[in-house]
Order: structure tokens, then sequence, then C-alpha cells
């Protein structure tokens, strides 16, 4: 009788662990296409100001090499061992937006305009 329920607790642990699984690896596949890497971040028609300082100034960044030491593996591969990956998170995109919009104004660029482009790679821009 005992080890009648070890093993039906046994498998139906089994279950909810493939299951977990499963559903993390369908949240993760969605997350890849809807948070897409940021491979680079560039800040164009930055003249009047520190760029580092804006730069600073928005939660938008770029994925990079985790350590100085490891650029030449990082080189080689993408792996998330080495790479300190970031995602594009769209609202927070918007909210740079008006980041740098605030940014340019209390330096007295009143009308600054910020614009921005999403580049897919190998693939056409779109705004």
């Amino acid at each position: 009788m005992r080890v009648r329920r070890f093993a039906t607790s046994l498998g139906a642990i089994a279950l909810l662990t493939v299951g977990r699984s499963s559903i993390a690896q369908n949240t993760r596949d969605e997350d890849q296409t809807e948070r897409p890497e940021v491979r680079s971040l560039t800040l164009s028609g930055v003249r009047s100001v520190d760029r580092d300082e804006l730069t600073q100034s928005i939660v938008t960044s770029e994925s990079r090499c985790q350590n100085m030491v490891l650029t030449p593996f990082c080189l080689v591969t993408r792996s998330d061992r080495l790479w300190d990956k970031k995602y594009l998170d769209r609202v927070e995109l918007h909210r740079d937006v008006l980041r740098i919009r605030v940014f340019y104004w209390k330096r007295g660029y009143r009308n600054a305009q910020v614009d921005t482009v999403v580049a897919n790679r190998g693939q056409a821009r779109w705004r």
C-alpha cells in the first residue's frame, strides 16, 4: 500500500515537473518573440549634451559581455553564461522617449524631438 502511494505521488510530481518545464519553455519562446534581444543601441544626433549622461538616464541598454576577461570568448559565442543579455521592453522604450525629452528640457532644449527606430537583424526597419 505504501509503495503504491509513493509511486502515485512520484508520478504526480513527475507530471507536474514536466508540465511546468514545458510551460516555462513556451513562455520563454513567447518572450523571445515579443521581447527581442537588444544587440546594439545607437543614439544618433546627440551633439549638445554628454552622450554618457544621456545613456545613463534611460533604461533600455544593449547586451554585453559579462566580463572583459571573457571578451575573446564573447566574440565567438552568444552563450547566456558569458553574455549579460538585455531584452527590449516596449513600454520602457516609450518611457525612455519621455526621459530623453525631459533630459533635454532640463538643459534648455525645449524643442528637442525624439524618435525611435527598432530594426530587426536582416530585415527592414520599422517604427
